[in-house]
Formats: structure tokens, sequence, C-alpha cells
């Protein structure tokens, strides 16, 4: 999803008719959120898999890890921790947020807020402990 949002139509039948990723309607600046170690170990690698080489650029800004990334399609996006103060999730404008595993709730508010023109949230997840709020009686994103 990340890599067809970032790089448009890539000939994949599955993604290329669908308008969300031909021309995508929101703030070209997204987010990847998810727990340290699968960030350093799972996400940054497939994220270099399925980027095209010598289209995007990385950069620290003072991580341990690659945090900021940019293409050459205008594109930027951060990968933030769940172990981040939630302070840092408030002070951007973003467009799209993916979320791997359930956030918490104050996290995921705060990324809400952050959609202030529009803009796609995605989770892929194994819900279990600390994700009870997305289920219940509300059934909806908080704030909504």
């Amino acid at each position: 999803m990340a890599a067809h949002i970032v790089f448009g139509p890539s000939g994949n039948q599955y993604f290329d008719k669908l308008p969300l990723y031909g021309k995508f309607p929101y703030p070209k600046f997204g987010r990847i959120v998810s727990d340290p170690t699968t960030i350093q170990q799972t996400i940054i690698p497939e994220l270099k898999r399925w980027f095209p080489a010598g289209r995007y650029t990385t950069s620290k800004r003072g991580k341990s890890y690659e945090y900021r990334w940019k293409t050459d399609t205008g594109f930027e996006f951060d990968l933030m921790s769940y172990e981040q103060d939630v302070k840092g999730f408030e002070s951007s404008t973003l467009g799209w947020a993916w979320f791997d595993e359930p956030p918490p709730l104050p996290i995921f508010k705060a990324t809400v807020a952050r959609m202030r023109r529009g803009g796609v949230i995605v989770i892929t997840a194994t819900p279990l402990v600390g994700s009870s709020w997305m289920y219940g009686p509300h059934h909806h994103a908080p704030g909504r």
C-alpha cells in the first residue's frame, strides 16, 4: 500500500485501477508506526525491497534508524515508535498513516487529529493485549 501511494501506478492491476493510488488526494506526508525492533528488522528492509532504487532518500535525524524518507514523487514520511511520547505525534499534517499492530489510543487519537485535510489510516494487526479500545460499544474511530 505505501509503495503504491508514494510511487503511483506500477502495472499491478489491483492497485492501478483505484484512484487513491494514481491521484492521491491528501497531503503527501505520511507516517509508519510500529515497535522499535520491527521498524529496524522488518519495516526498513521491506521498504527498501518495495521502493525503486534511486527514487528515495533517507535520513536519521538523530535517531538510530532511517527516520525520514523522501521520494522523487514529492512524498515524505517518517517512521515512529510506539515508545515515543505522544507529543511527538502531534506536530505534522498527515495524508496517510500505517500502524503496524494496534496503536495505544492516545497515539491513535493524535494521528487522527493530524489528518486535518483528510487522509487514510491503515492498521495491520493481530489485535491482542492493549487494543480493546478498537472494539466495544463505539465501533468507530474516536473523535468522529
